[in-house]
């Protein structure tokens, strides 16, 4: 066997041996060459999935060429019908036998995407449940003898315009063999898009038992306007604004008492990918909502939430939540405490 032979056997040997994969390439105006898996273009960006770097998005305009391993489907401006083939420097060979070339301006190209994968030119429309289980202990030996026991679980179905959020939560506690804390929360929330913006409808309603609290219950129902100041995968900062139907009545001999107000609402989510030396710290999560009546703004109903979720070992299914929680009411059953906060660790279970 002639020595040239016997190299190109063995390095189509290796090549299968280490499993080397065929990419494509994405040359940028500056001579960059990016290589990777081209999984679509869509607005303006052009999303790569790299070994380096993860997934990467870069504008279109930033793009000399493309060459892909595989088919590709895209759509050009004005055009009905898509066009598939083998992109090489922005020539499409379309066909397997004797394919016709042609030549495609990327300043044209409205939508690309690999055969056979997601077409982004159409709305996915939907719906998927996730599930999530929460528990959390705490406990103190010595002077004083505490437990708290807490546990909770929440269902979403979530689609790409709306989201129904179905909740509930329960608490207990002992301080020196005296039970000091037994509170049920049960709640829906439900929020939709209007007209592809960053505005939204939305309805919500908790109902509330917390015996020392004086509390049995405490029921309310909202309606109103959202709107989106942020709204991305690592970072939402929601706005919201209603009315709201407040129901309380107690364990005490107080009469009850009904009444309409306001509903403001403040939330946001971030991940936090990167802090120091820390990768992927979690999410932070920040909720506060304010329900002041109408006929006395004076008595009002204030709930604030700070937490942190921390991947546990990097499971995709398994976090801890760090937080604080605080509940005021202006106006409370005689020696009732007006503010009750709780920091609380939680162990969560997360799945779809």
């Amino acid at each position: 066997m002639h020595f040239n032979n016997w190299s190109k056997w063995m390095a189509v040997a290796l090549a299968a041996g280490m499993g080397v994969v065929s990419a494509d390439q994405v040359k940028l105006t500056d001579g960059t060459t990016i290589v990777g898996n081209i999984k679509e273009i869509f607005g303006g960006k052009i999303k790569v999935a790299t070994g380096f770097a993860g997934d990467i998005a870069i504008d279109a305009d930033k793009v000399q060429s493309i060459s892909t391993d595989g088919k590709v489907s895209l759509y050009t401006a004005g055009a009905t019908t898509s066009l598939t083939g083998v992109l090489s420097d922005n020539s499409l060979k379309i066909g397997d036998v004797n394919p016709t070339v042609t030549s495609i301006d990327l300043g044209s190209v409205t939508a690309l995407w690999p055969e056979g994968g997601k077409d982004p030119t159409v709305k996915d429309t939907t719906r998927k449940w996730g599930y999530e289980a929460a528990f959390d202990f705490a406990g103190k030996t010595g002077n004083t003898e505490k437990n708290n026991l807490g546990a909770s679980f929440q269902a979403t179905l979530k689609g790409p315009e709306d989201k129904l959020l179905l909740y509930a939560k329960t608490f207990y506690g002992k301080e020196n063999g005296v039970e000091n804390e037994r509170k049920t929360i049960l709640g829906a929330d439900f929020e939709r898009h209007i007209a592809d913006t960053k505005n939204t409808w939305y309805v919500r309603t908790e109902w509330k038992y917390d015996k020392y609290a004086d509390l049995d219950p405490d029921w309310t129902s909202a309606a109103g306007y959202g709107f989106y100041l942020i709204d991305t995968d690592d970072v939402k900062v929601r706005g919201r604004l209603g009315l709201a139907y407040v129901y309380r009545d107690y364990i005490s001999d107080r009469e009850h008492d009904s009444s309409f107000g306001l509903d403001a609402n403040y939330h946001h989510e971030i991940k936090i990918k990167e802090l120091g030396p820390i990768k992927n710290l979690g999410t932070f999560v920040t909720d506060i909502t304010y329900t002041p009546q109408f006929d006395d703004f004076g008595v009002y109903h204030i709930f604030h939430e700070s937490s942190l979720a921390i991947p546990l070992g990097g499971s995709k299914f398994w976090t801890l939540r760090l937080g604080v929680s605080n509940d005021y009411y202006s106006e409370v059953a005689k020696d009732k405490d007006r503010l009750s906060t709780t920091y609380f660790a939680r162990l969560v279970l997360s799945w779809e």
